[in-house]
């Protein structure tokens, strides 16, 4: 069967970027998302800039027009079953299929060298030669996620807070987020009708510490704050959850009226297939409908 190269997919190999590393052929089970084509080319910024549409479009209608094409689908079906993959999710609005399979079976069907490498107490998959796809699928997958799951962020050590006492002496002054707010004249409606999602790929928080910091700063919530995702502060992922503490209580308490959904990826390597996923989720979340995104 003739094979397709995707264009970009090739990797630079790990070995000479990151020594001390290690490499093995990889085992288990792999996941992958596949970026199919929209139903029509999406527009771009300048052009919703220079003929800004009427309102925005509701799911449905952004399905209806931009949806996938469902004889593509059918064609990633057929794919997924000559391979052995199995289709965990397939979202015609989102335009992806998620698959998984062995990784003899991954190789195989995308023909990629894929191996494990180690370095330090990080681990992930990655291979170096092009990803294949079978001519069936060309001009219907865009991309393939999942094949190299290197971090694309790292995370330093999280300081802890200068203490109150000593950041006065030092002669620092510090503002809440409400301060900062007002400074900025920010709009004094408080968030009424809205939602604002925030984006996180790792880490929590705790609502207890939500419940402290609003009380600290004197404000009171009239709208729930909801998780969409784990939301776990494990001891572990330090920096992470200081990162997302700090994103909802500075949200929660600048929009005390607006609903505050905070999508969470629960990454576990900061790859773009994990990025990508919680993204979509937010954007095409009919539930929450977010009318802001953060990240």
């Amino acid at each position: 069967m003739a094979r397709i190269p995707l264009t970009q997919s090739a990797r630079v190999s790990p070995v000479s970027l990151h020594p001390p590393l290690r490499s093995r052929s990889a085992t288990g089970t792999v996941d992958v998302t596949l970026l199919l084509r929209h139903g029509a080319p999406l527009p771009t910024v300048e052009e919703l800039c220079a003929n800004p549409p009427r309102r925005p479009l509701t799911h449905d209608e952004f399905e209806a027009k931009y949806g996938t094409n469902p004889k593509h689908l059918a064609a990633v079906r057929r794919f997924a079953k000559s391979h052995g993959l199995t289709i965990t999710s397939e979202r015609r609005d989102r335009s992806y299929v998620m698959l998984q399979g062995s990784t003899a079976a991954i190789r195989k069907a995308f023909e990629v060298d894929l191996r494990r490498y180690t370095h330090g107490k990080s681990s992930y998959l990655t291979h170096t030669k092009p990803v294949h796809l079978p001519r069936a699928l060309q001009g219907v997958a865009e991309w393939v996620l999942g094949l190299d799951t290197r971090p694309l962020v790292t995370h330093n050590a999280a300081a802890l807070p200068i203490p109150e006492a000593m950041a006065k002496q030092a002669g620092l002054r510090t503002y809440t987020a409400p301060q900062v707010a007002n400074l900025y004249r920010y709009p004094r409606n408080q968030g009424e009708g809205q939602c604002v999602g925030i984006i996180e790929l790792a880490g929590g928080y705790k609502p207890s510490d939500l419940e402290a910091y609003l009380k600290s700063v004197g404000v009171e919530r009239s709208a729930p704050v909801v998780n969409v995702g784990p939301n776990k502060a494990g001891r572990l992922n330090t920096a992470s959850n200081a990162e997302v503490t700090m994103d909802v209580e500075l949200v929660a308490s600048v929009c005390p009226a607006a609903r505050v959904v905070v999508y969470n990826a629960a990454s576990k390597d900061y790859s773009l297939r994990d990025y990508h996923r919680v993204l979509a989720e937010a954007i095409s979340d009919r539930e929450n409908r977010p009318s802001v995104l953060t990240t």
